[in-house]
């Protein structure tokens, strides 16, 4: 088990009023010692650092990150103000977590709340993140009671997300792509972009004739590719392995489209 640090909860409570990139979460990497597993990645969405917790959460922020509809994700998000979810609590007849060490009642968080947007409408979704058997354990049953009751109450529907949710190949596609920069020449992405609908060459020969056409580094035809399938611009179906021969291999045609 990982140890974990005090927290100034109206210090933090602060902090975490915010939304986009000014947001910070409720629980970040320094409450916790170097054991455990904590992950830290840039989002593209909104860009700023995560802090997750599990590889399955890292998993479910890669798929909201790619969501078109997704505007905002804000992790570790605290269920605020903490005498919601005591009177929850005490009228469900459930135990409100505690600090072990003190025994005082503890905030609770949401591992991922979402601003999703369609049509000029914008509405949130929150979502507790477990593994599929822990999630069935009575002590967490009870606890995403009083998550589910606080978050109805606000109007917001709680869903539980497991590793029966995740595509494997899906989310291996997506950790790649995490992996691309972007060019830094944005004329010369927009010349790779406008260029792919005319081409009747295999993407290997496309990218080559490209880099020398502009006496470009070996690749770089190849990165933009990659960046634009990242920036939502090049709609490639990422529930099949992304392998760079068989990308290069194939005609554009059949291949994906532009956005």
């Amino acid at each position: 088990m990982r140890k974990t640090y005090p927290i100034n909860e109206e210090k933090r409570l602060k902090r975490c009023g915010a939304t986009g990139k000014e947001y910070e979460p409720f629980i970040r990497h320094t409450d916790f010692s170097s054991e455990g597993n904590v992950i830290r990645a840039k989002g593209q969405t909104v860009p700023r650092v995560y802090n997750l917790f599990s590889n399955l959460e890292y998993a479910h922020f890669l798929m909201l990150d790619r969501d078109p509809y997704v505007t905002d994700i804000r992790e570790q998000y605290p269920l605020s103000p903490k005498e919601d979810t005591l009177e929850i609590a005490r009228r469900l007849g459930i135990k409100h977590p505690k600090n072990p060490k003190t025994g005082e009642p503890v905030m609770m968080t949401t591992d991922l709340l979402v601003t999703r947007s369609k049509d000029g409408k914008s509405w949130l979704e929150a979502y507790d993140v477990k593994p599929y058997k822990r999630s069935q354990h009575k002590r967490v049953k009870d606890k995403r009671l009083i998550e589910e009751a606080y978050w109805k109450n606000q109007g917001v529907p709680l869903t539980l997300l497991t590793e029966r949710d995740v595509d494997r190949t899906v989310i291996n596609n997506l950790k790649i792509l995490s992996h691309v920069t972007r060019p830094k020449n944005e004329l010369l992405l927009k010349t790779f972009k406008s260029r792919l609908p005319e081409t009747g060459l295999r993407m290997r020969d496309f990218f080559t004739a490209f880099d020398e056409e502009f006496s470009l580094t070996p690749g770089t035809g190849l990165n933009c590719f990659e960046w634009l399938v990242k920036d939502r611009q090049i709609d490639l179906d990422l529930k099949k392995h992304l392998h760079k021969k068989e990308i290069q291999n194939a005609h554009w045609k059949d291949l994906c489209q532009c956005v």
